[in-house]
């Protein structure tokens, strides 16, 4: 007769977490058939209905999936038909999650972390990822590294993946980077460390939008009023993974759909970052900010972007 079990899974930082999302097997010991299969919730928990017997139990595999998460293996269960009040066929199991970003000791350096995979999404180990300074004189930030007052010398940093394909590295803020990482050594990326205590390396790689901001000033509540025939310029701003904020040639990411072009003409001023609105008959209508498809270099999932719509009222 099959009991309940239960399985928590936590991270294993100072003050544990639970992890939601963790893929968790269930495998015959002797035959590593697979038995059952369950994703943490967001407790952490995943349940299940398995066969026990009396003491010591039947013994099961569990095995542990989450991308980025080292599990340490399988973990051996033993399920006990009746449960007694020691063993509630309940089981606590923890993960080093490196999809968490470490901060620098330093108020002057930033922790870039960030995880290599290859095309089957098995950590790349021992993979050399290198730090040029953009060091000429122009554009080199910073050059002198203040408060004590130091010399930032254009020098090339290496570093390597560890066994869960991951680099961890202080950089001095603010500091412009050249980035090339080994398989892609071809390309080279440009890189502006924030001036944050820690960043996702892959984000600042390849920045993404997170959020679209309507001027408060001009759209208060993410509404505005047009007179027939009159001009209204609505500033954006983005925010975007990589800590930066713009609001011009966004056309890479977004188009801005016009629910109704009879009452408002919309046009997009990319140089300048703003929306221009013209009242052309009464009645109201909304601008909607739409993420493109098809962006390069391809994300999967695709990240939601937080994109209010903009409400016109013509007068």
């Amino acid at each position: 007769m099959a009991v309940p079990v239960d399985i928590f899974v936590k991270d294993e930082s100072p003050a544990p977490v639970v992890m939601p999302g963790v893929e968790v097997g269930i495998y015959d010991v002797g035959t590593h058939n697979f038995v059952a299969g369950a994703t943490t919730d967001v407790n952490g928990k995943a349940s299940f209905s398995l066969v026990g017997s009396v003491t010591p139990g039947t013994s099961y595999e569990a095995r542990f999936y989450k991308l980025g998460v080292n599990f340490h293996g399988l973990r051996l269960i033993q399920i006990l038909d009746p449960p007694t009040s020691g063993n509630p066929n309940k089981f606590d199991h923890t993960g080093a999650d490196t999809n968490l970003l470490p901060v620098s000791g330093s108020p002057y350096t930033c922790r870039c972390t960030g995880v290599f995979v290859n095309l089957s999404g098995q950590p790349l180990a021992n993979r050399t990822v290198r730090f040029v300074a953009q060091a000429n004189d122009i554009d080199k930030k910073p050059k002198v590294w203040n408060t004590p007052s130091r010399m930032v010398a254009p020098d090339t940093l290496e570093v390597k993946t560890d066994v869960n394909g991951r680099v961890s590295v202080d950089l001095v803020r603010t500091g412009l980077f050249w980035v090339t990482f080994a398989g892609d050594d071809d390309t080279v990326w440009s890189v502006t460390v924030p001036d944050e205590s820690a960043a996702n390396l892959i984000d600042l790689i390849h920045p993404f939008p997170l959020l679209w901001d309507w001027d408060d000033t001009i759209a208060p509540g993410d509404a505005v009023s047009v007179a027939v025939g009159a001009l209204v310029e609505v500033p954006i701003n983005v925010f975007f993974s990589d800590f930066t904020e713009r609001g011009t040639f966004l056309e890479t990411f977004f188009d801005v759909m016009n629910s109704d072009g009879s009452k408002v003409e919309s046009t997009y001023v990319s140089d300048r970052g703003v929306l221009v609105l013209k009242g052309v008959a009464p009645g109201a209508t909304t601008q909607t900010p739409t993420l493109k498809t098809g962006l390069v270099p391809n994300r999967w999932p695709v990240p939601t972007v937080t994109a209010p719509a903009l409400t016109v009222t013509v007068t």
